[in-house]
C-alpha cells in the first residue's frame, strides 16, 4: 500500500490507512485565504542535506527553513505536500498539522521530515515514492499559519538514491 507503519493515517486526512480508499493521497485541505505576508521559506532542501552544526551530510529528506516576517509568534503551522514522479507522474500528497511548532517574532528556523523524534522534526512516510525508488521527483509544498498568507515551493529531486551521487 506504500503508507507509513508508524502512524494509522499516512496522508494526514483523518481516515485510518486501512479505511482509506486511497492512503497515500488527498488533495490539499488547507483553507487559508488571508493575504498579509508574515513569513518565508528562505530554503527548501530534499537533497544533499547538511547538518547545520557538524557541517556533514546528513541523510535526504524534506526540509525547510523558515523566516517570520510578521512581528508576532507564529504558531499552529499546516503542511501539505505532493511528490510527482517524473518517470511515471504517480503522485502522493500528505498533510501534517506541526504540532509544537513555533517560530518567534524575527526568527528564522528549520524544520525537518525525517522522523525523528528530536524538536521542529516531523513525521515522513519511509514507504513513500521519494523512499523507494530513484526516479526525479517534484515536491510542490505549502504551509500555512492563521492569519498569514500561503507559502508555497517547488523542489526539485534529481534521479539518484539517497546520498549517491545525483
Amino acid at each position: 500500500m506504500g503508507t507509513n507503519p508508524y502512524i494509522s493515517d499516512t496522508d494526514g486526512d483523518g481516515v485510518g490507512d486501512l479505511q482509506d480508499e486511497d492512503p497515500i493521497f488527498l488533495e490539499n485541505p488547507i483553507k487559508n485565504n488571508a493575504d498579509q505576508e508574515g513569513f518565508q521559506i528562505v530554503e527548501a532542501l530534499v537533497e544533499n542535506n547538511e547538518d547545520p552544526i557538524t557541517k556533514k551530510v546528513t541523510d535526504d529528506h524534506l526540509e525547510l527553513t523558515l523566516k517570520n516576517t510578521s512581528g508576532k509568534d507564529l504558531s499552529d503551522f499546516e503542511f501539505y505536500y505532493t511528490i510527482t514522479d517524473l518517470t511515471t507522474n504517480q503522485k502522493e500528497a500528505y498533510y501534517e498539522k506541526l504540532f509544537n511548532f513555533v517560530l518567534k517574532s524575527g526568527d528564522t528556523k528549520t524544520i525537518h521530515f525525517d522522523n525523528k523524534n528530536e524538536p521542529d522534526h516531523f513525521t515522513e512516510n519511509i514507504n513513500s515514492m521519494y523512499r523507494v525508488n530513484d526516479d526525479a521527483k517534484v515536491f510542490d509544498i505549502t504551509i500555512s499559519t492563521p492569519n498569514y498568507k500561503v507559502v508555497t515551493v517547488k523542489i526539485n529531486k534529481d534521479t539518484g538514491g539517497t546520498e549517491k551521487a545525483d
